[in-house]
């Protein structure tokens, strides 16, 4: 059966393609390869050579190292300037050759160019949000005032058309967007959420988002003409607010968020080897970074992507419990079949503690499913996790030693 999808595509066009990369990169048989030729044989040509030129360029090492990528692209288009002038003199038939070869170097280019320029848009987040106090959230606005949020329940709102933000729903504070004067762009502000609280914001166009424990997040007093684009490190649950035509990317250090106007969750905690994008409702994309071609996958909701950045691989799957994935915003943690070593990494977040156990105890560890209520104390929470993982604990001030329960 023929669909015939990529007709008529360019090979440029392929090379483009995120979704035809991702597919040439997970056909794993030549079986499935030769369907998928059969599948499409008017382009059967340029889809060969395509997939040559995503195999030859593919690093084993995962992403390849920033000066490779900018000196490779410095011979493609050194290239192509010594030679477009004989190209448009010459003959077609004489130098076709050169011409596909020359072909090749521009769409790799074009890839490679698109690839690590997007690569480039990250978010330093500054000193003093990674050395803020463990115990308090912390707001430090674009104009340099930092301000301490409160113990319990934090909230930050950009009050729109007024220049300033409203901490806590009490407190007013002026802020005038701050411009670089290197870029022009306008400095952002920061807030920073140490491990143990939560931080809700709403952003100028009226988009929430709930920061978990442990998270850092960067946005703009108000967002100019273009992408409404935001940083995140750590974990937080969005609504955003739908504006079709000023697209709202979530930019972390492996990944981008592209929305128009849905709700998602998004992990991304430096600590951990993955970032994981859930969908409760409309639609993303989910693209990698910093790779000499990023792979890209887009999710309807109760769908999920995982990155996995150990193996530098993007995967998408069903998540027909997605709701479980917010739980936490109403101060619940929901397991299905997770592995002892990651129900840990989420309650050192939460409980501001350290656990300490041996590696051998999550190969050993029967998986957690089931709520655990994070209102309740540290001890009782411990009692649960314990009856369910058969392990045994002892809590030592601000270390919890766990041990298998022999």
């Amino acid at each position: 059966m023929k669909d015939e999808k990529y007709t008529g595509f360019s090979l440029e066009d392929l090379l483009e393609d995120q979704e035809f990369i991702a597919i040439v990169k997970n056909i794993q048989t030549n079986e499935e390869w030769e369907d998928f030729l059969r599948r499409n044989a008017a382009a059967k040509d340029n889809i060969i050579l395509a997939r040559k030129i995503i195999e030859l360029f593919k690093t084993h090492g995962g992403e390849l190292a920033e000066d490779k990528k900018f000196r490779l692209w410095n011979e493609i288009r050194s290239f192509n300037k010594e030679n477009s002038k004989t190209i448009r003199l010459s003959k077609i038939k004489r130098f076709s050759r050169i011409a596909a070869s020359l072909l090749i170097l521009v769409s790799v280019g074009s890839a490679l160019y698109f690839g690590f320029h997007r690569s480039d848009k990250s978010f330093q987040f500054s000193k003093t949000i990674n050395e803020s106090s463990t115990e308090t959230p912390l707001l430090v606005l674009s104009n340099g005032t930092e301000i301490k949020l409160s113990d319990d329940i934090s909230s930050v709102e950009v009050v729109k058309g007024q220049d300033a933000v409203l901490v806590n729903s009490d407190s007013l504070v002026q802020n005038l967007p701050v411009r670089q004067t290197k870029n022009d762009q306008i400095t952002l502000n920061e807030v920073s959420v140490p491990y143990g609280k939560k931080t809700t914001l709403t952003l100028e166009d009226g988009t929430k988002v709930w920061l978990n424990a442990g998270s850092h997040f960067a946005f703009p007093q108000r967002f100019e003409k273009g992408n409404r684009e935001v940083f995140l490190e750590g974990e937080a649950y969005f609504e955003v607010t739908k504006k079709p035509d000023q697209p709202f990317i979530v930019s972390t250090r492996n990944i981008d968020v592209k929305v128009f106007g849905t709700k998602f969750n998004l992990s991304a905690y430096p600590t951990d080897n993955f970032c994981e994008t859930v969908l409760l409702e409309g639609s993303v994309s989910v693209q990698t970074k910093g790779n000499l071609i990023n792979d890209k996958t887009m999710l309807a909701p109760n769908q999920k992507a995982r990155f996995l950045s150990d193996k530098n691989e993007l995967t998408h799957s069903a998540a027909p419990d997605a709701e479980m994935y917010i739980a936490w915003i109403n101060g619940w943690y929901q397991f299905s079949n997770e592995s002892f070593a990651g129900v840990m990494a989420k309650l050192e977040r939460y409980y501001n503690v350290k656990f300490s156990y041996d590696q051998a105890l999550d190969s050993k560890a029967f998986p957690v499913s089931g709520k655990l209520n994070l209102t309740e104390s540290l001890a009782e929470t411990m009692t649960v996790l314990s009856k369910v993982a058969k392990v045994d604990f002892q809590i030592g001030g601000t270390e919890v030693i766990v041990k298998e329960r022999k």
